[in-house]
């Protein structure tokens, strides 16, 4: 390249503008800060956690609403599981019993209430309580609504004590099974148990975190059941609430000791519980080899199979549980005695065994239904499981329905919720 005169770039300064840096003061310079990462981090940080927050928030309201949907079918199960029904071999509590004081034909009590020869009987029953249920859970429905100061609002009973419950399960459950993990260095558990080489470990830490926030949270339960079979009479009424029920189960019968009775029995259900829930599928892909991507709807019918299976087992224990709930050993003398809206047994259970054994021997035959025929050895009811099974067939109906809804096209939301817990 000619350097000479000829050559109009041969004088020109080196280009510049890569070099050149305006001065603050410039008017065409423009501050942009560099944005900090701990800020920016906290700032997403922000974002996440009100996320979070309207999720949870989000979640409690439509877990209240489900809780509301189902109230009336928990209430419903709840008061069939309770009330006692002894059979007409049975007769009455007294059997069985040396205690004169169930043995005594008179008819009012040392606190002036009228004794009940046989909770059969119309012309004794309590203006609190309704008739004996005998034909399921509709028909408690019915009654509910016809009883005087029942109404639809007893459908609702124990609702908030119950969606309490279920929120603070939520939160408590898997932090506490997150940190038995974390102790036991096992794998995160938000992996599911099917995905695992070796699920025992994580499947203990899962059934003991349940079995420990059951237990913990057993007063809440307590009071739900206290609260449903309770009357609503304002005349015999017991416990204006959930606060004062726990008030008052704590000073009459006996501090933490009665917020926390029969706790074996509460740990056992809590535990056998969810181990039938996350051990079924375990089974099926482990044992049976069925897949739920190659086979699903054998996969459904046989998660419909276990779950049959579940009601089978932990029913009866949910019914002993619901009655021990019931029964009051008061130490401090109360002025208000606890009226139920159904009748209960008048001697209490001792615990599991005598229970089991009692429900067996006194209502295993319905009244009024074998007179004049041959009894079926062969059915439950011979065998004495009526009592223990009360709501069984509300149950199965609801786990055939949601099988039938997954089958067809996978409805899984607030309407499966309502026939899960009907």
């Amino acid at each position: 390249m000619a350097t000479g005169p000829d050559n109009p770039f041969a004088s020109a300064p080196p280009g510049l503008r890569p070099y050149y840096v305006p001065g603050l003061n410039s008017p065409n310079y423009s501050s942009l800060p560099t944005p900090s990462p701990y800020y920016a981090t906290e700032e997403v940080d922000l974002i996440d956690s009100r996320v979070a927050a309207r999720e949870l928030i989000n979640y409690a309201v439509l877990k209240y609403i489900t809780t509301a949907v189902s109230c009336p079918f928990e209430v419903s199960r709840t008061l069939l599981q309770v009330q006692y029904t002894p059979s007409e071999e049975a007769g009455t509590a007294t059997m069985g019993y040396d205690d004169p004081e169930f043995k005594q034909k008179v008819q009012l009590d040392g606190s002036g209430y009228v004794l009940r020869t046989s909770v059969y009987d119309d012309a004794t029953r309590p203006p609190y309580q309704i008739p004996i249920v005998s034909e399921g859970v509709w028909q408690t429905i019915g009654r509910l609504m016809k009883q005087p100061h029942e109404g639809w609002r007893s459908l609702f009973k124990g609702q908030y004590t119950n969606w309490l419950y279920e929120i603070s399960h939520l939160f408590l459950q898997p932090t506490l099974e997150g940190s038995l993990n974390d102790a036991f260095n096992l794998y995160d558990d938000t992996i599911p148990l099917v995905h695992l080489d070796h699920a025992g470990p994580n499947l203990a830490t899962l059934v003991g975190s349940h079995a420990i926030v059951g237990a913990l949270l057993s007063p809440l339960e307590l009071v739900r059941t206290r609260l449903v079979v309770q009357s609503s009479s304002p005349l015999h009424r017991k416990y204006k609430g959930p606060l004062h029920c726990l008030r008052t189960i704590y000073a009459e019968e006996g501090g933490l000791a009665g917020l926390y009775p029969h706790l074996g029995t509460t740990l056992l259900y809590h535990s056998i519980s969810p181990l039938l829930q996350n051990v079924t599928p375990l089974i099926i892909d482990r044992v049976l080899g069925i897949s739920p991507n190659d086979s699903p709807f054998t996969y459904s019918l046989a998660e419909l199979a276990f779950n049959m299976l579940e009601v089978i087992v932990t029913l009866p224990l949910d019914t002993i549980r619901k009655r021990l709930h019931c029964q009051i050993r008061s130490r401090v003398p109360s002025t208000k005695r606890f009226a139920t809206v159904v009748p209960l047994r008048p001697v209490p259970y001792t615990g599991l065994s005598d229970a089991v054994y009692s429900i067996i021997k006194e209502e295993g035959v319905p009244p009024h239904k074998n007179k004049g025929k041959k009894k079926a050895k062969d059915s439950a009811t011979a065998l004495g499981l009526r009592g223990l099974y009360q709501g069984f067939s509300m149950q199965c109906t609801a786990n055939v329905i949601l099988f039938l809804l997954h089958a067809i096209n996978g409805v899984d939301g607030m309407f499966s919720t309502f026939w899960l817990y009907a």
